[in-house]
Order: C-alpha cells, then structure tokens, then sequence
C-alpha cells in the first residue's frame, strides 16, 4: 500500500475558481462555493517512490513526497498585514468544505490527526522545520477573528 503522511492545507493567493496553476499545484482546491475540485495530478503521484518530475503536486517546499496538498480558491490581492482586505478573502464555505475534507481525506489514507500530519502551510516550518518562505496560508483566523498564530488556528481547523 503506498502510504500517504500528511495533509497541508493552503490558500492559492487568487480569485475564487481554480485556474490551471492550482489545478497543478494542489490535489484539491476548493473553490469560493466550497465546492471541491480535482487537481491535475492524482494523490498517489506524490507517495513516497512515486514522485516524477512535472507529473505531481508541488505545493509545500520540500514536503511534497507523502503530503496531500488541498487549498482555498482565495486571497488574491490579500496583503499580510489585512488578509481580509484583498478582493478574494477566504469564505466561510470553504473552510467548512476544508474541514470536511480533511475529516474524509484523513481516513480515507490512514493519515493520524495532530499537529506534525494535518497542519496549514504557516505552520510547516514552525512545527517541521522545513524552511518556507513568507507563508502566511493560515496564520490567520478564516472565520474573521484577530489570532494570527498559525499553530492556534491550525488546532482549531
């Protein structure tokens, strides 16, 4: 059985419906309805001795071997400083779509629930020390509260 290890959920950084780059990227975006998306690429192309150049989904730096990748069709023009100031700001259908399909995902691959197998993109080199650069896919709150600690609202998702 080809084993799957984590999850890592993120935010595209656009508009509400998946475009080609996401569709690349990660196995499963979400778009601004909730509605869940299929991916170019099949999960099983990132399990570990599966991985070919162009042909899975590059989402998280250095964690691509064994992780399922899922992102929020969202957040284009969405700034660090205000990420609910940009045109696309996550929805609350999409996070309960993500809950949902972390929840299914999760079982369907045997994948533990904690905090080091299901965890958002902000909170990757924090919790695995896999370095990422400026990352800020959910060291936000998604349902509008102030918390901008990643581990937090990582538990909470």
């Amino acid at each position: 059985m080809l084993i799957m290890n984590r999850i890592v959920f993120h935010h595209t950084g656009g508009a509400y419906n998946p475009n080609a780059t996401d569709k690349r990227a990660y196995h499963a975006p979400i778009d601004g309805d909730g509605q869940v998306h299929a991916g170019l690429f099949p999960i099983l192309n990132n399990a570990p001795g599966r991985i070919r150049r162009g042909a899975y989904a590059a989402h998280t730096r250095g964690l691509n071997t064994g992780s399922i990748g899922v992102s929020l069709c969202s957040m284009g023009g969405g700034q660090w400083g205000d990420p609910f100031g940009g045109k696309y700001p996550v929805k609350v259908v999409q996070v309960d779509a993500l809950v949902g399909f972390l929840e299914l995902t999760s079982r369907e691959y045997g994948i533990q629930v904690d905090r080091r197998s299901i965890l958002s993109h902000a909170e990757v080199e924090i919790t695995l020390g896999v370095k990422q650069e400026n990352k800020w896919d959910f060291d936000y709150d998604p349902r509008g509260g102030k918390n901008r600690d990643p581990i937090a609202i990582g538990d909470e998702i």
